[in-house]
């Protein structure tokens, strides 16, 4: 059975819904990404592999090598949320694209051949392993690191915004990360320019909230955590085919659906499907 006929509807939501991470608006909060005026500066094409947060395009390329080393201390240390991330968000939000990425590569290493195809571009449909992310490889990664030299950031005070030099070809058919034309927002502490994954007036009750059961942020961090799960049976060699690890997440799912929609609030009309 392919995963994506699972009881369908928490693995069609978690995909779906961190298409783009930077562009959550969670809890209602105002979403990160919008467009500002302010000065204009353009990237250098010198390369940096070590990390550099002086300038957006600096920050953005640290975060992205970051992921692609499936580091996530030194993703969460390219970003910035209002709460000084006391609710642990970042753990979350950073945290599912090391994830995502991490699956990926085990995935491959182990079983090539069946993994294969739903990371190609006009390959299978990826909607059969909702999990295998085309826009988080290395090679989306790379690709986006390599748009940078050409995008420009807006600077006001202490925030700014960044617009990618999209390829027309990005997107569709290039898997790239984060594909959006929505400028990216950066605040600057203490001399670094980090990701701002939330506006600062911001309330901390509103971020804790996130994770409460049945919320969307309890979504991300258990579904994270599955998936984590998952990567240490397949390393420790308990799950030895695909059909093993799609089964496992199966099941796994199907009794965090359970207990999510279970808790979740009645206004969203959240229920499972046939």
């Amino acid at each position: 059975m392919p995963l994506g006929s699972m009881s369908g509807r928490f693995a069609d939501i978690f995909r779906l819904t961190v298409s783009c991470v930077l562009a959550l608006s969670i809890g209602g909060l105002v979403s990160p990404l919008r467009a500002e005026p302010g000065r204009v500066a353009t990237a250098g094409e010198k390369s940096h592999s070590t990390a550099d947060l002086s300038d957006p395009i600096k920050t953005y390329r640290t975060y992205l090598e970051a992921i692609k080393r499936d580091d996530l201390a030194a993703a969460k240390a390219c970003c910035t949320i209002s709460d000084d991330d006391k609710a642990g968000s970042l753990d979350v939000y950073v945290g599912v694209w090391v994830t995502f990425h991490h699956f990926n590569k085990v995935a491959l290493e182990h079983f090539k051949d069946d993994v294969r195809p739903y990371l190609e571009v006009g390959g299978a449909d990826p909607k059969e392993n909702p999990y295998l992310r085309r826009d988080c490889t290395d090679k989306a990664l790379e690709l986006t690191i390599s748009r940078l030299p050409g995008s420009k950031f807006r600077i006001k005070g202490d925030k700014a915004w960044l617009t990618i030099a999209w390829d027309k070809d990005d997107g569709s058919p290039n898997d790239v990360f984060c594909y959006q034309h929505e400028a990216l927002l950066f605040r600057k502490i203490h001399g670094l320019w980090k990701v701002d994954f939330m506006p600062e007036d911001a309330r901390p009750e509103d971020l804790a909230a996130e994770f409460k059961p049945g919320s969307w942020g309890r979504a991300f961090r258990d579904g994270r955590d599955i998936l984590d799960a998952v990567i240490k049976e397949i390393e420790a060699g308990k799950l030895k085919t695909w059909k093993q690890v799609t089964g496992d997440l199966e099941k796994r799912l199907k009794v965090f659906e359970r207990e999510w929609i279970k808790d979740h609030d009645d206004t969203q009309h959240v229920t499972p499907r046939e």
